[in-house]
């Protein structure tokens, strides 16, 4: 496909190429488009004015509220924009289109952006300079450092070399905007873009015939080729004679980023990118939570190891691809694991945190907000299986509200719960409707989240954390999980209960609420404390309240999450008195497709 993305390649972040050029390019454009979130809320109330290119334009303004510098407004924003501090990246072009090679002293613009230096220090504005280029570029930015209050480097070799030019300088490794860069996907476009191994860099199978040679044996494993940093034309692309079936194009940001979420495996080989930028890249990739398998040897101390699979050899790299695409659990959980690293060390709100601290200014926040657990138990005998069930869940800002259906047993929950200020018990009637108790823990709970959690079940430990990290990269109001897992009781393996293909991790669109045809597993419900008035769990359907739930949602125009299997195992057991949920397992067992794994495989 080679349309022309006229008015979206300016989102590669380079000054737009004439149309001739642009005419030449061999382009692929995505068949489907992102879904927009609601407005996502900031993230601090800092004012940060800014001269950055458009990777931390688009980081940053997330993290509060940022104000480019530009030759018409710079004095303004400095003089009456109350700016908490001044962030200059070193960057040949920024955002705006200004200050081009300004920090390098080429160019008459390096006057200007001295002077609003000197500006925002006599008005007290804490100068701050993010290099996030490679090591190769210090000569180009080394001057300009020493101008600001500041200093901090995304790579470690150039912030050891600033330091030993005499600019005191601290590590700022390269982020990721989890708002931008998150596994969540359009609905119903699942097999629109089927992607197997994607490799980002098209220009460096042009420029290495070795690493060509090692492609030519992929092609058959759904190989597809883009290019999201340089503009190829299309006569060039002739030289890669036999990969016509596997070759997309170029792309834009943003379908380097739909690319990058559909796509089963990512292929990463050794690039003429510098290091720093291959990092930032990996990044970027691992938040979107699809695995990727490094062709090479990293260096020691590398930001990625631990993110990637490395295959060193050639013979590796067949082998590594085949045990991710084989296993598709162990393929989500390589996925997972370093999309969930990523979100709780290198986003764009922990460097700018990082940055509040070394500068001394405020910086308010809210890594983990608070989260309301909503267990119902109906005999006091399951009080140890329900604090068991909260204490294992690994997330620091938390509560437990235990709804109790049955008779008076007061004094024995409160002698049980000992005093613990996280744990609440509200006492219901024994007869109580599912959906009134639910209603009534969702008005108790003291959190900014509720999560309705049943006894019965099997949670991973990260089963909440994971959860609040999604909601960071979005304003969702109602969350959960498709079913998929079980287990019957004193059976050690798993059973696979979705059909293939089951759509995960995307926005359930309004319409589709109200078709019954997507379904949330009711012991994975979870939503803002907020919307709870407008949130209602069915009082009279009998064993089908979870159903009925979803399909009234879409009354109240509210933005429903459906996010991954993991981490989840619902218990199907004999009826007991004690057991919250009755289930037929012949009838079950019989629906459900037996796997070679345990409980403890989903948790990860």
């Amino acid at each position: 496909m080679n349309a022309e993305p006229m008015a979206e390649h300016r989102l590669l972040g380079r000054s737009t190429p004439p149309d001739e050029v642009i005419r030449r390019i061999h382009w692929w454009t995505p068949p489907v488009s992102l879904h927009k979130f609601k407005a996502k809320r900031l993230n601090s109330s800092l004012r940060i004015a800014a001269i950055v290119s458009n990777r931390l334009w688009n980081g940053l303004r997330y993290e509060g509220t940022l104000l480019l510098l530009t030759p018409q407004t710079w004095r303004a924003v400095l003089t009456y924009g109350r700016p908490d501090l001044l962030l200059v990246e070193s960057c040949w072009e920024t955002a705006t289109g200004h200050w081009y090679l300004g920090q390098t002293g080429r160019t008459g613009e390096h006057a200007e952006l001295r002077e609003i230096l000197a500006l925002a220090g006599a008005k007290g504005i804490p100068r701050v300079f993010w290099h996030t280029q490679d090591h190769g570029y210090h000569t180009q930015y080394r001057e300009f450092a020493r101008h600001f209050d500041f200093v901090f480097c995304a790579d470690n070799r150039e912030a050891q070399a600033l330091c030993e030019a005499g600019v005191d300088t601290d590590l700022l490794l390269p982020a990721v905007q989890p708002a931008i860069f998150n596994p969540l996907r359009p609905y119903g476009f699942d097999d629109s873009l089927a992607i197997g191994l994607l490799l980002d860099g098209i220009v460096d199978l042009l420029r290495d015939a070795a690493a060509l040679e090692v492609l030519r044996r992929l092609r058959s494993e759904g190989l597809k080729l883009i290019d999201s940093h340089s503009l190829i034309f299309m006569k060039k692309m002739r030289d890669l004679e036999g990969f016509e079936s596997n070759l997309l194009g170029c792309v834009t940001a943003q379908g380097r980023l739909t690319a990058m979420k559909y796509a089963q495996i990512v292929l990463m080989l050794e690039s003429h990118l510098t290091l720093t930028e291959q990092r930032w890249r990996a990044l970027e990739t691992a938040a979107c939570r699809t695995p990727i398998i490094h062709y090479g040897r990293l260096p020691e101390g590398d930001l990625r190891k631990g993110l990637v699979v490395e295959a060193a050899s050639e013979d590796s790299l067949p082998a590594a691809i085949a045990a991710l695409r084989e296993n598709e659990l162990h393929r989500k959980r390589t996925g997972h694991l370093a999309w969930r690293q990523v979100c709780l060390n290198h986003s764009f709100a922990r460097r700018v945190n990082s940055i509040c601290t070394k500068v001394g200014i405020a910086h308010d926040w809210v890594e983990h907000p608070r989260a309301s657990i909503i267990v119902p138990i109906s005999t006091t005998g399951r009080l140890p299986d329900c604090l068991s069930l909260f204490d294992r869940q690994d997330y620091p800002n938390k509560e437990l509200v235990i709804l109790f259906k049955g008779g008076p047993a007061a004094s024995e929950i409160a002698s049980y719960i000992n005093a613990r200020k996280d744990i609440r018990a509200l006492h219901l009637p024994r007869d109580e409707d599912t959906g009134a108790g639910m209603r009534a823990g969702i008005s108790a709970a003291h959190g900014e989240y509720w999560f309705k959690m049943d006894i019965d079940d099997r949670y991973g430990d990260r089963f909440v954390s994971d959860i609040m990290l999604h909601l960071s990269a979005c304003d969702a109001d109602v969350v959960g999980k498709p079913p998929r897992y079980y287990t019957f009781a004193g059976e050690p393996l798993i059973y696979d209960g979705a059909p293939a293909n089951t759509p995960e991790l995307f926005v359930l669109p309004p319409e589709e609420s109200g078709r019954g045809k997507i379904c949330l597993d009711g012991n994975s419900l979870a939503g803002k404390k907020a919307v709870g008035p407008y949130v209602r769990v069915a009082d009279t359907p009998h064993a089908t309240g979870d159903t009925a739930f979803v399909l009234q949602l879409r009354r109240n125009d509210l933005e429903v999450l459906i996010l991954d299997p993991l981490n989840l195992v619902t218990v199907r057991q004999p009826d007991r008195e004690d057991h919250t949920r009755v289930s037929a397992t012949a009838e079950l067992k019989s629906r459900v497709q037996p796997l070679e794994n345990l409980v403890e495989d989903v948790f990860v």
